[in-house]
């Protein structure tokens, strides 16, 4: 996905905290499947899923031009 070149820096945020948003929702999710008795695979994917967007978001929020692909 290419981002557009004239994104203000404020949107640029907003995308880093929106990836940092959904890792959040993955490890509530993975919190609440093995509550539940979740499948462990499952709930153990979504805690890796939460990770991997939490630690991106927070290298697009140090510097966003650098680090989007």
């Amino acid at each position: 996905i290419l981002f557009p070149d004239h994104a203000t820096r404020i949107e640029k945020e907003w995308v880093a905290r929106d990836m940092i948003a959904r890792g959040e929702h993955f490890a509530a999710s993975a919190v609440l499947l093995k509550q539940n008795g979740g499948h462990g695979y499952v709930w153990r994917h979504n805690l890796c899923q939460a990770v991997e967007l939490v630690l991106k978001g927070l290298l697009l929020l140090s510097d966003f031009d650098a680090q989007w692909p």
